[in-house]
């Protein structure tokens, strides 16, 4: 048997499993492929999402094609089987950077097993007569060791804190037209990023919170329209569209989306948060006086998908701290007549932005039109 394996990372790897669907009728050898959060349905070879464990999959197989994650290593040393690794490329949006690129090459330098960037390169005959095991003796595996910790230094984080993480998931290039809906009185992100694309723009009903928020903007222009009536903004315009914690304010959900989704370039991307249905929310006042809904993760990946958009990174952030935050900023304001900074509290929210979490109070979701 033939094991494909795509892990758990929350984007698609339909790259591989099409091409694996694509020469499985001219292999006599059975092939079991775990696609994950993939769109594609293989026609000629049994599939499934995930499962509890891999582990008896992996015993059975003769042959394992797997992903250039955390789990190549452990697979070629627990199960001792010809391994190929294909790593997720940025470019065909499988991941957020090139990383696995990176590790896969260098593993497989060391190890002697294959590494396939182009997956034309997956024959038929490549997978028939294929038999090479990783080999990994002491001395290299203390290299292995070493070179991924490293490589995971040096690396990034997703984001120091949520405009960092922000920026990040935008990746501004000189060449985008990026949109924000929804102005913050310190537009941090039009900050960050107005210096660096080809246009930046601002969109709000709140005309007085654009005049102040303007003052900190030299190349972002600001537009004082209700989004779903604009007449500025032209069909297929924008290559980003960034809308943080404004969705569940606006009665016209699937409407709205839809209207991103129309403004959006083949493939534009859209940088979206929104509040996670957590019981502390309902400690938070914004939520009885502003919101109109609140998001569980069945719902958002819902409305994201029936409005047309494919969902690349999905994250769950911030933590009980950003209602501290909020009821010491109320205090000084309200009732001490003080300014004072919003983040007292920082570290804990910060450290949420540096991984991938399973709990927080946030979504934050890099989504893409498909």
């Amino acid at each position: 048997m033939i094991l494909v394996t795509t892990g758990t990372h929350d984007g698609q790897f339909d790259r591989l499993i099409k091409r694996i669907d694509e020469i499985a009728p001219k292999i006599k050898e059975k092939i079991v492929v775990q696609i994950g959060y993939g769109k594609y349905k293989p026609r000629n070879i049994e599939y499934f999402d995930f499962a509890p464990s891999l582990d008896k999959y992996y015993k059975s197989a003769r042959l394992i094609i797997v992903q250039a994650a955390t789990s190549l290593i452990e697979i070629s040393m627990k199960y001792k089987k010809p391994v190929i690794t294909v790593p997720r490329q940025a470019r065909y949006h499988e991941h957020i950077n090139d990383h696995q690129v990176e590790f896969a090459q260098f593993f497989s330098e060391r190890t002697g097993i294959k590494c396939i960037l182009d997956v034309k390169d997956l024959t038929p005959q490549l997978l028939e007569k294929y038999n090479r095991k990783a080999n990994i003796k002491k001395d290299n595996l203390f290299i292995l060791q070493d070179y991924y910790s490293s490589f995971f230094k040096k690396m990034a984080p997703l984001g120091k804190n949520r405009i960092d993480y922000v920026v990040n998931l935008i990746s501004p290039k000189k060449d985008d037209k990026v949109l924000n809906i929804g102005i913050s009185n310190i537009p941090e992100v039009e900050m960050a990023i107005e210096g660096i694309v080809k246009e930046c723009w601002t969109v709000d009903i709140d005309k007085e919170k654009l005049s102040k928020a303007g003052k900190f903007l030299n190349r972002t222009k600001l537009l004082n329209e209700n989004i779903i009536k604009s007449k500025s903004i032209k069909k297929e315009y924008f290559d980003k569209v960034v809308m943080l914690e404004v969705l569940e304010h606006i009665k016209e959900e699937e409407s709205v989306l839809q209207w991103v989704h129309s403004i959006l370039k083949p493939n534009g991307k859209l940088i979206l948060s929104v509040p996670n249905n957590n019981f502390m929310h309902y400690l938070h006042p914004v939520t009885y006086l502003q919101h109109e809904r609140q998001y569980t993760e069945q719902r958002i990946r819902s409305v994201l998908r029936k409005a047309g958009f494919s969902i690349e990174s999905f994250n769950i952030v911030e933590t009980w701290t950003l209602l501290l935050n909020l009821y010491i900023h109320f205090i000084f304001k309200y009732i001490l007549r003080k300014q004072k900074k919003f983040l007292t509290f920082s570290e804990s929210a910060n450290n949420s932005y540096k991984q991938i979490n399973r709990k927080g109070l946030n979504y934050i979701i890099l989504s893409r039109k498909s």
